[in-house]
């Protein structure tokens, strides 16, 4: 069943094969309306799962109903229960999992914190081992830790690019530059302080945020979310006049040179990701910066991602980040205490809006949800 890998939550779920959003008989994605997302597949019948074909499901009627929604408005409900799940090579038995009766979503595999889970919440309020922790108490890894990193150049990808998702270890060949370690700014989400962003367009270096923010690095979102004021002084930026289209994005020029990027900064750890990465076209010769304008909320989801190397421990709630290069070289070491080749970021201002082994690891090649701007 084709999931979305989401560090932005924490429970693994599947749409049912009786769900009420989906027309009778649908069998394409649903549109979701705008030029700049993907339209959803959970109708696809390869999207869904039959708890009454497994003959190791098991419902937990001890549970309380399944219930998420998330920050785009989507949902899911439905129930608890156990099934045996495989990944590749590995398999986890009596994994503890949702099959949702109604939702407007596809299937989620969230492996952020525990504290994360949609079963926190509420009078009845429970915690169990999601996929990272079941990872290391069933023996395939040494320590909670993951990282997320571009397996291609998607600048010089047509189509979906493929990303390398690798528990317990760390790739050294796959960034440039210094890998930094930055403390979690919260509890519940794996978001840590970005201190800056600027631009630069054919050389000139110009400045759209100072602000420290509390940034979520979100894999379950395609693109990214800023404040209302940075996302517009970007587009002023990037040449636009402050005139939005009708989703609500900033109208900005469709041509930049390749050199042109902006560049994000957590202290003194720079990500510098190309203008194409973020601005669109609605097929109709205009274009827009794709970055949800906000009251407050930051997320940077895949467009942003596929330009950096990102390390999520979740043991110590700790990200180490650092630019992505793009190689098929490989040296992939396991983590057993603190992550190889890391070093410690020196401290930053707190955000002003929130938000014994012998080493083992275990790694898959996913599809991300972004697109090549290719």
């Amino acid at each position: 069943i084709r999931v979305q890998i989401d560090t932005g939550s924490s429970d693994l779920w599947f749409p049912g094969t009786n769900n009420p959003q989906c027309p009778q008989g649908t069998a394409t994605p649903i549109d979701q309306g705008s030029p700049y997302q993907d339209d959803f597949d959970y109708c696809l019948r390869s999207a869904q799962y039959d708890p009454g074909a497994s003959s190791s499901w098991k419902v937990d009627a001890s549970a309380p109903a399944f219930n998420i929604e998330y920050v785009d408005y989507s949902f899911a409900t439905g129930s608890w229960g156990t099934d045996n799940v495989q990944w590749n090579d590995v398999t986890i038995d009596n994994f503890f999992l949702a099959s949702a009766q109604n939702s407007n979503a596809t299937s989620v595999f969230g492996i952020a914190l525990t504290t994360d889970e949609s079963s926190n919440e509420g009078s009845d309020a429970f915690q169990y081992p999601n996929f990272p922790q079941r990872l290391k108490s069933d023996g395939y890894i040494s320590k909670i830790v993951y990282s997320l990193y571009p397996s291609e150049d998607p600048y010089t990808t047509s189509g979906d690019i493929d990303i390398t998702l690798l528990f317990g270890g760390v790739d050294t060949a796959k960034y440039s530059g210094t890998l930094e370690v930055f403390p979690l700014d919260s509890n519940y989400d794996l978001a840590i302080t970005l201190t800056g962003i600027s631009t630069d367009i054919s050389g000139q270096t110009s400045v759209a945020s100072t602000q420290s923010l509390s940034a979520v690095l979100d894999s379950g979102t395609t693109l990214q979310a800023l404040p209302y004021n940075i996302v517009e002084q970007l587009a002023y930026n990037l040449g636009g006049s402050g005139e939005t289209d009708s989703y609500g994005y900033f109208i900005v020029p469709c041509n930049y040179g390749s050199d042109d990027h902006i560049t994000y900064t957590f202290g003194t750890k720079n990500i510098n990701v190309p203008v194409e990465a973020v601005v669109s076209s609605d097929g109709n010769g205009n274009c827009a910066l794709a970055i949800e304008p906000t009251n407050g909320l930051t997320i940077l989801g895949d467009t942003f991602l596929i330009n950096a190397y990102v390390v999520y421990d979740l043991e110590d709630r700790e990200i180490a980040i650092a630019q992505a290069k793009y190689t098929s070289t490989e040296n992939i070491q396991p983590v057993i205490s603190s992550i190889p080749g890391a070093v410690r970021a020196a401290a930053v201002a707190a955000p002003s809006v929130a938000a014994s082994a012998t080493g083992g690891f275990v790694t898959s090649i996913i599809d991300s949800s972004a697109t090549s701007p290719a």
